[in-house]
Parts: structure tokens; C-alpha cells; sequence
């Protein structure tokens, strides 16, 4: 008996660059690739998520004072979570 996929609750066509470059930055992988998806995503959305994704992955590519400079705007009171 075939089952029918689970209904998934968010659009499948809308690309998530943060999302990749903080999977890749979390895992260490490919973190230039990563600071160049997130840099991208940050030209369009400047929220925690995206912010938070971008310490990261400059953290992961040894770009410190800029990680630095990320988690802390990510910190700020005038980001939502979803701008």
C-alpha cells in the first residue's frame, strides 16, 4: 500500500539561501560556499535568522571580526525574526 507524502507546511519553490549556508556552516562544510549564500541572502532579508546565519558561516571561514559584527546586529532589539 502506497502512502501519500506528508503535507509539507512551507513552499517548496521558495529558495532559503541562510538556510543552506547554516546548515553548511554548522557542519563545517564547504564555508566559503556558505558565506557567499548568506552574503546573497542578507542583500534581500536582514532578520535574526539570516543574521544569525551569516556569524556562522563567517565564523566557519575563520572571518572572525566579521562574525563578531553579525551575532551582534543579529542581537540588536530592532531585528524581528522574520522582517
Amino acid at each position: 500500500m502506497a502512502h501519500a507524502p506528508a503535507a509539507i507546511p512551507f513552499d517548496l519553490e521558495e529558495t532559503q539561501p541562510a538556510a543552506l549556508a547554516r546548515l553548511l556552516a554548522e557542519h563545517d562544510l564547504k564555508p566559503n560556499m556558505a558565506v557567499e549564500l548568506v552574503e546573497q541572502a542578507a542583500e534581500r532579508r536582514r532578520d535574526i535568522p539570516t543574521e544569525d546565519a551569516l556569524a556562522w558561516a563567517y565564523y566557519r571561514a575563520g572571518r572572525l571580526d566579521e562574525a563578531a559584527a553579525a551575532i551582534q546586529h543579529a542581537l540588536r532589539d530592532e531585528l524581528s525574526v522574520a522582517d
